[in-house]
């Protein structure tokens, strides 16, 4: 099993409200400044026996480019909405919305997780100005 060592800049507090409709949200905090653009969250189905994890096709959460400090929460809601900043109890709240029209997280018989994750590099595929070059490449 490859180990990959964990984020210290945000901490995960967990899924709120799993299957309830425009509730259902993932809580996290930042530890320390950090700019949001470098993380990401996927889904992932989980194994009861081994604790791996087998990420789900089409399940990408981008924050974007935010710089946030703590004290702060980070609050990702599955549903729909409009991103928003706001002050409660004087804690900085960022609220995000995945869009998603479905719950996410109340599946039967099937244990789905939100991976957290730290874009660390990235390589840009071009688009081939004639595809007919490579047309050979896609036939059986």
């Amino acid at each position: 099993m490859i180990y990959i060592p964990p984020i210290p800049e945000l901490s995960v507090y967990g899924v709120v409200d799993a299957g309830i409709p425009n509730k259902e949200r993932i809580c996290l905090r930042p530890s320390e400044e950090v700019n949001l653009a470098h993380f990401g969250i996927f889904l992932a189905i989980r194994n009861s026996e081994t604790g791996g994890m087998t990420p789900l096709q089409d399940h990408f959460f981008w924050f974007g480019e935010q710089l946030v400090s703590p004290p702060a929460w980070l609050i990702v809601f599955t549903g729909t909405g409009e991103r928003r900043t706001i002050t409660e109890q004087e804690v900085t709240v960022h609220v995000y919305y995945w869009n998603k029209k479905h719950i996410l997280f109340d599946v039967p018989n099937v244990t789905i997780v939100p991976v957290v994750f730290r874009i660390a590099s990235i390589h840009m595929i071009p688009l081939l100005p004639n595809p007919e070059q490579v047309k050979h490449l896609s036939s059986k």
